[in-house]
Order: structure tokens, then C-alpha cells, then sequence
């Protein structure tokens, strides 16, 4: 075991104990990613702040019952994807946008010609803008495993549902996002991850 994942343990367990400077320390090591799962789910805007803290009050209110089954990251992304969950059910149809230019960067690669990195961003934000069609609980699925690389079985435990409700969000999302390709007449490239493959049928 590393000694991060260690110290992350030991955090966890002095705060199960209701150690108040734990929840700190916690506290310090958590907020990017949580802002990191918020902003994957449901996107920036000027509410942002007032839904990590939401959602960073639900993890140590539910802190208590983590039993150490999964690692703890997996519990975070399961606590965290329920507020922001919540969060989509009340705002409905008004969601803002995904942050296009992180979603960008991550899909460019370090292009040394400057016009074909600009071709690049280009079309990362013609992705984003096609991923941000899909209903989110599917697009949620997408994101996490085309673009961040997890598989149905770890987004599974992520979002505590079956594997076999992840690889049919999977399917359908893919079919959803192939058929907005064809529609808005957007380039179809094996990079862009659309088609299905044997290892998730």
C-alpha cells in the first residue's frame, strides 16, 4: 500500500472517529476531486461552489458508514455523482454546459504543429458539444468511460448500480452519440471511441 493511500485510510478512519481536525485534513485532500466529479456531471456555473459544499457536507455526513468493501475513491465518485444526480433533477432541461476547454485539453495531444493542434481542439469541441446532447445519467456514463478510462464494473461500484445498467447506459449512449455524429454531419473517426467493442458486450 502506498503512503498516500495510507495516510488517506488513516484520515478516513480518525474521521469515522469524530475527529474534528480530521475533517480538515480530509477536507484538504478531497476538494479538487469532488470539483473535479461536479463539473464531469453536471457542468460549471455560478452555483459551483455552493454544490461542492453540498456535496463535500453529504460525504462527511455519510462518512460513518464506509466500510472499507471499495476503495475509498469509489465511494466518493458514488456519494458525490448522487448530489450532482440531485442537482440535474432539480434543474431539468437548464444545465449548464461542461467546461468545453477542459474537456478539450484532454483530448488534444501534445501536437508539436501548431494547426493541427488548433484541428485537434477544434474537434475535441465539436465531441463536447455532441456529448453535452446526451440525457446525463448517459453521458455521466460516457465520460467516465470513454474519456477518463474506467470500466462498467469499477463505474458500477462508482455509481452503485449493476454492471449490466452501466454497459446498456454504455450502449445506448454510444448509439445516441453516433447518430448526433451523422446528424450534425461531424466527422466519424475511430478516435473518437464510438463504436462498440468486444471486451463490452
Amino acid at each position: 500500500m502506498s503512503k498516500s493511500r495510507e495516510k488517506l485510510d488513516l484520515i478516513v478512519k480518525r474521521c469515522k472517529a469524530g475527529e474534528e481536525a480530521a475533517y480538515n485534513e480530509l477536507f484538504r485532500l478531497i476538494r479538487s476531486d469532488v470539483h473535479h466529479i461536479i463539473l464531469r456531471s453536471i457542468g460549471a456555473d455560478g452555483e459551483m461552489d455552493d454544490i461542492i459544499q453540498t456535496a463535500l457536507m453529504e460525504v462527511f455526513r455519510s462518512i460513518k458508514n464506509f466500510q472499507g468493501k471499495s476503495q475509498f475513491s469509489t465511494w466518493l465518485y458514488r456519494v458525490v455523482v448522487n448530489v450532482a444526480y440531485q442537482q440535474i433533477r432539480k434543474r431539468k432541461k437548464n444545465l449548464p454546459p461542461v467546461d468545453v476547454n477542459l474537456f478539450a485539453n484532454e483530448l488534444v495531444s501534445n501536437e508539436a504543429d501548431p494547426e493541427k493542434a488548433v484541428r485537434q481542439m477544434e474537434r475535441a469541441r465539436q465531441l463536447q458539444e455532441i456529448i453535452q446532447q446526451l440525457p446525463a445519467k448517459k453521458r455521466i456514463v460516457f465520460m467516465l468511460h470513454e474519456v477518463e478510462g474506467y470500466t462498467p464494473q469499477e463505474i458500477a461500484e462508482m455509481l452503485d448500480c449493476s454492471k449490466f445498467t452501466i454497459k446498456s447506459r454504455l450502449f445506448y449512449a454510444r448509439k445516441e452519440f453516433n447518430r448526433l455524429i451523422r446528424q450534425q454531419a461531424v466527422f466519424v473517426s475511430q478516435e473518437t471511441s464510438g463504436g462498440e467493442s468486444e471486451d463490452d458486450k
